[in-house]
């Protein structure tokens, strides 16, 4: 009995390093484009006028969400991993979570290979199993062969600035193939006049977002770095403005889908979203830069589940 408890504990402490690894708040934030596509799939194919779309594949959407939010917790941890290999990352600077995590070099490799070992069975069998043709099971695989590229790389595109167009991929490429799971309808991650890669668009300047506070907040290591970030191609002041005209880029698009498609459930979303920015932009002038990473992520997650639920209730 006490073995066995003694077992248990040791998992669950395991289990809370690698959650503590992943960062549990930033990479949560994939569940919001993937419960969005489910959302607009639901949406999308219960109108009258979409009655083409086939019966719901839930069981291959699970999966393949599983997957996408594997591989977002994947690139975090690799990130974790580079930035200390290359002594960007140490116990005294702002990104602390090899060290505050209690988690060695080795456990973040351990956390690598086993979401890549997971990821591959998953695409092995599963996805092909619940799959209802060849077609959507080549493209499903390519899908996430793009995500897990992009995943991977991300910490040396952010080194040379163009770390948000990379995150802009890991969330926009899961919108497409999360869709396609639960529909068997592929809608390519370039095609922006369908409404669902506009409402992907939202999720791409707030993964914009993401990185470019993340470089304000590190830009005295990544200048002693040597590490050519956005904020340092641009400047301290100029990123700041380049963050707010990314914000700025959301709340047009909501009104873009509000004006367009009638929804205005998207009205409340517009509310809480400025008042939500309103009160980052307080916290910033009495905390300073570091609060921009952190309410950043925090900050905008009641939004973002309004943005879903008007996508739900929507008319496409």
């Amino acid at each position: 009995m006490f073995k066995n408890y003694l077992k248990k504990t040791t998992i669950m402490e395991h289990i809370k390093k690698y959650i503590k690894a992943c960062r549990p708040v930033p990479s949560s934030l994939v569940v919001f484009p993937i419960s969005m596509a489910i959302a607009f799939g639901y949406s999308y194919c219960s109108s009258t006028s979409n009655n083409h779309c086939e019966e719901f594949n839930i069981p291959l959407t699970i999966i393949c969400s599983i997957v996408s939010l594997l591989l977002f917790q994947y690139g975090f941890i690799i990130n974790s991993v580079i930035d200390y290999l290359t002594g960007i990352d140490d116990d005294q600077t702002f990104d602390r979570t090899l060290f505050d995590s209690n988690n060695s070099l080795g456990d973040l490799y351990k956390y690598c290979f086993g979401i890549i070992s997971i990821v591959f069975l998953s695409c092995v069998f599963p996805i092909y199993w619940f799959s209802k043709s060849i077609e959507s099971y080549w493209l499903l695989i390519k899908l996430i062969s793009f995500e897990f590229f992009f995943s991977s790389t991300y910490t040396f595109s952010k080194y040379i600035g163009l770390g948000g167009f990379f995150v802009a991929f890991c969330y926009c490429i899961p919108v497409s193939y999360i869709y396609l799971a639960l529909t068997n309808q592929y809608i390519s991650i370039f095609e922006y006049s369908h409404p669902l890669m506009i409402c992907s668009l939202i999720y791409i300047f707030y993964g914009h977002t993401a990185i470019v506070s993340n470089c304000i907040r590190d830009h005295e290591t990544d200048e002693a770095a040597g590490i050519y970030t956005i904020t340092r191609i641009l400047g301290l002041k100029q990123s700041i403005l380049f963050l707010l005209s990314l914000y700025l880029s959301v709340i047009i698009l909501q009104f873009y889908l509000m004006l367009t498609y009638g929804n205005y459930f998207f009205l409340l979303v517009l509310i809480t979203f400025s008042m939500n920015l309103i009160s980052l932009y307080k916290k910033y002038l009495e905390k300073g830069r570091p609060i921009i990473n952190w309410g950043n992520g925090i900050a905008f997650l009641v939004p973002f589940t309004l943005f879903n639920l008007a996508v739900l209730l929507g008319t496409w």
